[in-house]
């Protein structure tokens, strides 16, 4: 089944590059490669050889287990389906549910293995029954990867022969993040697959930071021996959240370590501070002159957040700019005000486009007569 693709407009404006001292993080755990997102803004806190592809062990698989997620996130998937096992997802190698060839199981359980440790086998058997065949399974994935600003493109749906860069698994990282599907099943740690013969499969989260860092949204670890340890790690405290990646540590260990050091550094600095939500009335009545309507409302079309250096969210500025007055006809899809946001040294952090929250034609003389035949009427 294919997904229904969609247009994203990416406003300028909506992602604002706010100022920071990166240079103050110092990681001394030996890796390959690591970056620090702030989530609400997309702001890069820290980045080494963050846009640099590296081979990123089991990381490969993040793509298909994200659309998969999504897919049950939009009802394409129902958890209690029952799936039957090819003789092509019981051969898959690397971490595994252990499924038998022709073996039938339900979806929830698939997706579980997928999520908690990455299982090939669970993985594949769920793309060829919920999209009728690996092959449009993988055009799903790379559809994905595209909705998240990622231009590779998968062969097959376990990513053979793929690498990310830090910062692609950052941008994936943030579509997981906001799965409901995918946090289900990230946050557990020791669990169980249920087989319809009876069989049991240990499930085991290599995420140990679900159980030991405050805030922790989970998402997921790769190997591949000596000095490929790799992961995508979440966490989000009062309302700020941020994302680390990790490619190439030395051990386990150290994966954990480096990841843990960039999320201090992100929770100890900074703060993320929602400005608007979407679709808020900024200005609520605005003269319309010559027009069907007398007035509109002014709103913000999405979510704003800024990341702000803590020291600094008490100074954080705002300026209103809007006309005193509308002249018709007036088109909702054209910016007609803006929020400006300064820090106290002035310098802008953002610029907010204003929308009027419905259309306004021009009062024509159909108009006239009408507005008097009805004044005669209601005079009668």
């Amino acid at each position: 089944m294919k997904r229904l693709l969609c247009a994203i407009m990416a406003f300028a404006a909506l992602l604002p590059v706010t100022r920071t001292r990166a240079e103050e993080l110092k990681v001394d755990t030996p890796m390959v490669a690591a970056v620090l997102m702030d989530v609400g803004s997309d702001t890069i806190l820290y980045s080494s050889f963050g846009d640099a592809p590296f081979n990123v062990a089991g990381l490969v698989k993040l793509p298909a287990i994200l659309t998969l997620a999504e897919a049950f996130d939009e009802g394409v998937i129902a958890a209690a389906s029952e799936m039957r096992v090819s003789a092509r997802a019981a051969k898959i190698s690397g971490p595994t549910a252990f499924l038998s060839d022709g073996e039938t199981i339900c979806a929830g359980e698939l997706m579980k293995a997928a999520v908690m440790i990455s299982a090939g086998d669970a993985i594949v058997t769920l793309g060829e029954n919920a999209f009728g065949s690996e092959s449009v399974f993988v055009d799903n994935i790379n559809a994905t990867l595209r909705l998240a600003g990622v231009e590779r493109t998968m062969t097959d749906a376990c990513g053979t022969g793929m690498q990310f860069s830090a910062q692609e698994l950052a941008k994936l990282g943030k579509r997981a993040l906001a799965s409901g599907t995918y946090q289900k099943y990230c946050l557990l740690y020791r669990d169980f697959l249920k087989h319809s013969d009876g069989r049991e499969t240990e499930l085991v989260n290599a995420n140990r930071m679900i159980r030991s860092y405050t805030g922790c949204k989970g998402l997921v670890t790769g190997s591949a021996g000596t000095s490929t340890y790799c992961g995508v790690f979440a966490a989000e405290r009062s309302g700020t959240a941020f994302i680390a990646v990790v490619i190439g540590a030395d051990t386990a260990n150290a994966r954990f370590e480096a990841a843990e050091t960039m999320l201090n550094f992100g929770f100890a600095n900074f703060v993320s501070k929602r400005c608007l939500k979407a679709g808020e009335v900024v200005v609520p009545e605005l003269s319309v002159q010559d027009g069907t309507e007398k007035t509109v409302q002014l709103i913000a079309r999405e979510e704003v957040r800024l990341l702000l250096p803590k020291s600094a969210e008490r100074d954080l500025r705002q300026t209103l700019e809007t006309p005193d007055r509308l002249i018709a006809p007036i088109d909702d899809s054209v910016a007609l005000g803006r929020i400006v946001y300064q820090d106290a040294e002035g310098t802008v952090l953002a610029e907010i486009p204003l929308y009027a929250d419905r259309s306004v034609e021009a009062f024509g003389w159909r108009d006239v007569f009408s507005a008097i035949a009805a004044a005669f009427l209601a005079g009668g």
